[in-house]
């Protein structure tokens, strides 16, 4: 994850550790917690860049103080009554902490009281959920149960609608395996188990596009720069850039290591580089400034030949 003042990358490893590593010194400068060999599974980082918030696979959420560099608090979640908590997001405001569980459960906790201060069960919701908040912080979006996903105002987290799409032939075994939000708002964009990409108007509840056949496999990772001119989708070993507005394909790239799988993909803030992480315990920054020209309807051929050659490599990480 990109720190939104864009000074750092922020990544949990399997031993339980979180790597703090500098952008403009090229170097990890800190390490937060002790090696447990609890895995990572959930990290996120506050707009503000203040706190990091982790999930392991033994359900404690921590919440580290990023300037302070020191432990502000945590949860064993275990002991909820929903518990295994499985996923998290942070709320725009910098106020809350939402998480959902295996038990179909969400829970809101405070950054100020350090408690939780709401617990919802929701019934619909996959075993592990997708989550999202909207940049305006109105609603709150989770995937549900039959290639849905439920659009909840954050306050109060009542349901507004459940989008789904009802042509598919493929509801009751097609999971939402990735989430993501334009920074307007506006457009929900999920990637599922049928290898398509949907785009949903999140106030009206209309599919609005649907990219049949995105890519070969189940889609496990979406991305959009904050400019929303590009969405980054990704299988276990194939990435692909995609221009938004266009949904013209204009990257496509394999992973060069066969015994290693991509885990997640995150665009910094400033849209110049992408950071793709590994099984392999590799994380590699790509420059992507090079796109910035490429807002035409479509491409040649020799056009997109010469963009993949300019997925320069800026560097990779090792943790």
């Amino acid at each position: 994850v990109f720190t939104n003042d864009t000074k750092y990358i922020v990544a949990g490893d399997q031993g339980g550790i979180v790597n703090l590593y500098n952008l403009e010194q090229e170097r990890i400068v800190h390490k937060f917690g002790t090696k447990d060999y609890h895995a990572v599974v959930a990290l996120r980082v506050t707009p503000n860049s203040r706190y990091i918030v982790t999930l392991n696979n033994h359900s404690l959420m921590t919440v580290w103080d990023l300037e302070l560099r020191e432990l502000h608090f945590k949860v064993d979640t275990s002991n909820l009554q929903g518990s295994n908590v499985t996923n998290l997001a942070v709320t725009p405001d910098n106020q809350f902490i939402i998480a959902t569980s295996l038990n179909k459960w969400i829970y809101v906790f405070s950054f100020q009281t350090k408690a939780l201060v709401k617990a919802k069960q929701s019934l619909e919701l996959t075993k592990d959920p997708q989550i999202q908040i909207t940049a305006d912080n109105k609603y709150l979006i989770t995937s549900v149960a039959n290639a849905g996903i439920k659009v909840q105002l954050l306050n109060g987290l009542t349901e507004v609608h459940t989008l789904r799409d009802t042509n598919s032939s493929s509801m009751l075994n097609n999971e939402v395996r990735s989430l993501v939000l334009t920074s307007d708002s506006k457009f929900a964009i999920t990637g599922q188990d049928d290898k398509a990409i949907r785009i949903w108007n999140i106030a009206s509840g209309e599919l609005v596009r649907i990219i049949n056949e995105a890519h070969n496999d189940v889609i496990t990772g979406l991305a959009l720069t904050s400019d929303n001119k590009f969405l980054f989708s990704m299988t276990k070993n194939n990435l692909r850039i995609w221009n938004f507005e266009t949904k013209e394909l204009v990257h496509n790239q394999n992973s060069s290591n066969i015994y290693s799988f991509f885990k997640q993909v995150a665009v910094s803030p400033i849209n110049d580089r992408v950071a793709v992480a590994a099984s392999d315990r590799n994380l590699t920054l790509y420059n992507l400034n090079v796109y910035s020209r490429t807002q035409r309807t479509a491409l040649s051929l020799e056009e997109l030949e010469e963009l993949e050659n300019e997925l320069d490599t800026l560097y990779e990480l090792m943790f």
